[in-house]
């Protein structure tokens, strides 16, 4: 899908760097310029489509990023867990 952010992306700059990059994310600074963009978007089949081909590789390309970021988070633990702790999958059934 096309992807649209807001201006407040910090908690997840990395990424929307990379999405930005790589021309698959849209930034809006207000909800006006939302408002445009899903507008535009909705009128376009081909902008909507390039965009979302971009987005779909972009998301390929940051595979593993989970557990990149869990293997950083596990660093930082004063007492390492044990070797059979996993990243979460987010599969919670």
């Amino acid at each position: 899908c096309a992807l649209l952010a807001g201006p407040h992306t910090e908690n997840f700059k990395e990424v929307v760097e990379t999405l930005d990059a790589a021309k698959a994310v849209d930034i809006v600074s207000d909800a006006m310029e939302l408002a445009s963009r899903v507008s535009a978007l909705l009128a376009d089949d081909a902008k909507r489509a390039t965009q979302a081909a971009r987005a779909a590789q972009a998301a390929q390309d940051l595979a593993g990023v989970t557990d990149k970021v869990w293997d950083h988070i596990v660093s930082l633990l004063p007492n390492e867990p044990s070797s059979t702790t996993s990243a979460p999958t987010g599969d919670q059934s």
